[in-house]
């Protein structure tokens, strides 16, 4: 899709001023056979599901793009790992060059998506990828000693049983006009909500989520030897700014809020970078996402930093997860006792 499209999807979906309306009741035709054939597919799939012996928890959004899906995975992993679980996290793998279920052993992006080496390197847990959910969790479970799976933006992937959703939602977009594909950015309806227990929203409170969210950044890396320093020492300057992400103004005005004057670069999610895209004829710094370093470092110039985030996620979140972790851990525990063939809790 190219940049003006992409800017005129984001426009009716997301803005929608009274002039985009008649185009949306126009589509809105398609939007009903969209959600009638994404919950007669959930309900085929769900019946076919069949349960892993470890508990599996799903992390996932109803809008089509980012919404903090993969930070907040991340933060969900270390919460395991404090509370002594061995888990590890199933990844589509977008952007890769397969699809059949692989093992993430390298921070080679191109063969195992972005997203899949980001979480790999923050969480340092095994990580898989592959289409087929359901099939990179058994793969998992065979060659790695996890008892418990994560699985990223995996929400419409009902094929994968789960114990636990979490579906995030951003404060700032929430979900945009209310409508499904194609006339609004729901891959499901919005009443979908109500059947999760953890509706987290990021960047803010919203009335429909029971807990919050925030994204915060320490220091930025250098995308060749991921060197540290403080956002503080860029204050003042002015930069260079890229991402390939779903929502690039977010990332710009944390650069911009922490003080650093910003010429922002905004690609398609996912982009697949060349060099010609980080040549600006200047000296000044380029700062970008991590999930874009991951894909830059063989052709970054040397001035080029990333900023990795991280969640935090409010105590009330924890409380009530760590509680359904006990609850899970009780009754897989009693499962497997019951069959010495699933691995040990």
């Amino acid at each position: 899709m190219s940049r003006r499209a992409r800017y005129f999807v984001l426009w009716l979906w997301y803005r929608h001023p009274p002039l985009s309306w008649p185009l949306i009741v126009l589509l809105m035709p398609l939007s009903w056979v969209f959600c009638m054939l994404a919950g007669w597919r959930r309900r085929r799939q769900q019946y076919q599901a069949k349960p892993l012996p470890v508990p599996v928890i799903v992390v996932g959004n109803l809008t089509v793009g980012g919404s903090g899906k993969t930070p907040i995975t991340a933060g969900i992993t270390h919460l395991l790992l404090q509370q002594g679980w061995h888990p590890g996290i199933v990844s589509r793998g977008y952007g890769s060059t397969q699809s059949e279920p692989r093992l993430v052993e390298s921070d080679n992006a191109q063969q195992y998506g972005d997203e899949a080496v980001c979480l790999r390197r923050q969480t340092g847990v095994p990580v898989a990828v592959g289409h087929d959910r359901h099939a990179v969790a058994n793969l998992l479970l065979f060659r790695r000693t996890c008892n418990v799976i994560v699985s990223d933006d995996g929400l419409q992937h009902y094929r994968l049983h789960r114990d636990v959703e979490i579906i995030a939602v951003d404060a700032i977009r929430r979900l945009g006009n209310g409508q499904c594909l194609p006339a609004g950015p729901l891959r499901e309806r919005a009443s979908r909500l109500q059947q999760s227990r953890f509706v987290v929203s990021l960047g803010g409170k919203l009335p429909y989520a029971a807990f919050q969210a925030t994204l915060v950044s320490r220091a930025l890396r250098k995308v060749h030897d991921r060197k540290e320093k403080s956002l503080l020492d860029f204050r003042g300057r002015t930069v260079h700014a890229v991402a390939g992400i779903a929502h690039p103004q977010r990332f710009f005005e944390v650069l911009r809020h922490a003080g650093l004057q910003v010429i922002g670069h905004d690609f398609a999610d996912h982009h697949q970078f060349c060099v010609e895209d980080l040549q600006f004829n200047d000296t000044m710094d380029i700062i970008m996402t991590e999930k874009d370093a991951v894909k830059c470092a063989g052709l970054a110039p040397s001035n080029s930093w990333y900023l990795p985030v991280y969640v935090e996620l409010e105590q009330a979140f924890n409380e009530a997860f760590i509680d359904t972790l006990n609850q899970l851990r009780r009754f897989h525990g009693q499962t497997a006792a019951g069959n010495p063939g699933l691995p040990d809790l």
